[in-house]
């Protein structure tokens, strides 16, 4: 297995931590800014664990001898994609604490 693809992994590690410092500064500091900055941020992390996971599982079917590792890259984005939903559910509560406003689910209702 390549490094370049385990490479696809390390900007969803730098967006999820992103996020989550973020949405850990706003509650630290009650600021609502950063809060919606890192619940804005989401849907962009989504996108690149889909990107990533589509690549990866293309890749174990012309390297199926790698199979275990692509598997493990894949988990790890998951995981990682994860770690951004926890950071927007803190943001979401930061943003409720501070001025008992409740973001959630905001973009599909207003999809709706």
């Amino acid at each position: 297995m390549s490094a370049r693809k385990s490479r696809l992994i390390v900007p969803i590690q730098a967006h999820a931590m992103w996020m989550f410092k973020d949405a850990i500064n706003g509650y630290v500091r009650e600021n609502t800014e950063l809060a919606h900055s890192a619940c804005n941020r989401d849907k962009q992390l989504d996108d690149m664990n889909r990107d990533a996971n589509t690549k990866l599982t293309a890749q174990t079917m012309e390297d199926c001898e790698q199979l275990r590792g692509y598997f493990n890259l894949i988990l790890i984005s998951r995981a990682l994609e994860r770690v951004g939903d926890h950071a927007t559910n803190i943001a979401e509560d930061v943003v409720y604490t501070a001025v008992a406003e409740d973001i959630r689910h905001k973009s599909v209702a207003a999809s709706s």
